[in-house]
């Protein structure tokens, strides 16, 4: 009961890359029948399919009659929650496109009868990522770098003599709200000369923003260390004030975001109540705080980070 649980709320991801969004289903109405292999007129009724005693619900626990009561939720995670303005324009590509459309055009998804913009969960993993170890190879050198990272988020395939190994960050997949389709055409430059490559033009059409486009950012660290919050709250702040760009064409200013709001949460051991930090950006470019968690502690997460040894830490 405990698991089927899990799937019906949405914990549970189907098929491969699940830690980068894909796969996110979750169980709307469950069917429950009970069968007594024991007796004969139970097995029949197995064979037969009767659905005479059929139970149809949203709630397993129930359906099964199971009790969960007094089972205490002992995952450790931290996780981010955080809603953008989109400043210029994000280009992530898709794989193919129609007859009449533009070269490149934004990635998206097909949802409620609509083909929306989406920020995808591998484009932000991998953003991520390597703003991470640029941060972590600058504070602690190349080796010991590149191993935390790996810890992060895992040991990629090829890129390492270990077995890879799966990421303890995980990234969802989530739609971008109100920005506007615009077509956009370019010229490919000649790097020899310097100017319009001959017979090169190309069209892109990215999603452009504004004051009222909105970009959410969901991740998570699973069993999470003091130091490695500490470097993913660095990687935070460089997104929120727009020096960490997403997507493509980042080179010509596309990918920029602004920080609008953020809600972190902290579950770890030893801690009764979940720790809660809500961030919102002010007219005049500070920083409000609220929930039960104070800025200090995370200052001491960036602390650690700082402080990190290495083996004997992780």
């Amino acid at each position: 009961a405990l698991a089927l649980h899990g799937l019906e709320k949405g914990e549970i991801g189907l098929g491969s890359r699940k830690r980068r969004g894909l796969g996110k289903c979750r169980v709307t109405e469950w069917c429950v029948r009970r069968y007594d292999l024991t007796r004969p007129e139970g097995l029949v009724a197995w064979l037969a399919g009767d659905v005479a005693g059929e139970k149809t619900g949203t709630d397993i626990v129930e359906l099964l009659g199971a009790k969960l009561d007094g089972l205490e939720d002992r995952r450790e995670v931290f996780t981010l929650d955080g809603d953008f303005k989109l400043v210029s324009s994000l280009l992530i590509r898709s794989g193919s496109g129609g007859a009449a459309d533009p070269d490149m055009v934004h990635l998206r998804s097909y949802r409620d009868g609509d083909e929306v913009p989406i920020l995808s969960g591998t484009s932000l993993a991998g953003a991520l990522r390597a703003r991470a170890l640029r941060i972590a190879n600058t504070i602690h050198g190349r080796e010991k770098g590149q191993a935390l990272i790996d810890e992060m988020f895992g040991r990629r395939i090829g890129g390492s003599k270990d077995e890879p190994t799966g990421s303890r960050v995980v990234t969802r997949e989530t739609e971008v709200q109100g920005t506007t389709d615009l077509v956009h055409g370019r010229v490919k430059i000649d790097r020899f000369t310097g100017g319009a490559y001959p017979q090169a033009l190309f069209f892109q059409q990215p999603v452009f923003g504004g004051n009222g486009s909105e970009v959410k950012v969901q991740l998570e660290l699973r069993q999470p260390r003091d130091y490695e919050i500490g470097l993913l709250l660095l990687v935070l702040k460089d997104l929120w004030t727009g020096d960490l760009p997403l997507g493509g064409e980042s080179s010509v200013g596309r990918g920029r975001l602004q920080g609008k709001q953020a809600t972190l949460k902290l579950k770890s051991k030893g801690d009764k109540r979940e720790k809660r930090w809500e961030l919102a950006q002010r007219a005049d470019g500070g920083l409000e705080f609220g929930g039960n968690g104070r800025p200090e502690e995370l200052e001491g997460y960036v602390t650690a980070f700082h402080e990190y040894k290495g083996g004997e830490d992780a």
